[in-house]
């Protein structure tokens, strides 16, 4: 999902392999194979980078999108229900804490 949302950020050019690992807490092998996944499920394209040949770029393609516009609600609507009950301070307090996790 998350690899899915940073090529929807990056449409239509696409972002390399580096620039997707940095945006997840993922390791660029562990995208490497993500987005291989991705690929055999239609889900990204893989292209060539017309600037540096030696790159390739990801991007979403059309059905990836429709994927995402049909579960982002569902998504939203479960971070909504864990964090209800939470008070804003406490909501600040996790918001850190998950940036420190992601960094």
């Amino acid at each position: 999902y998350g690899i899915l949302r940073t090529l929807r950020e990056a449409h239509p050019t696409g972002r390399a392999r580096g620039e997707v690992a940095s945006c997840c807490i993922h390791r660029a092998p562990d995208v490497t194979r993500m987005i291989d996944r991705l690929v055999r499920q239609g889900l990204v394209r893989r292209t060539r980078d017309n600037e540096d040949r030696r790159c390739s770029l990801a991007t979403i393609t059309s059905a990836g999108l429709k994927l995402l516009a049909r579960i982002d609600p569902e998504i939203a609507a479960a971070a909504r229900r864990l964090t209800q009950s939470l008070s804003a301070a406490q909501l600040q307090q996790l918001a850190r804490l998950t940036e420190t996790l992601a960094d």
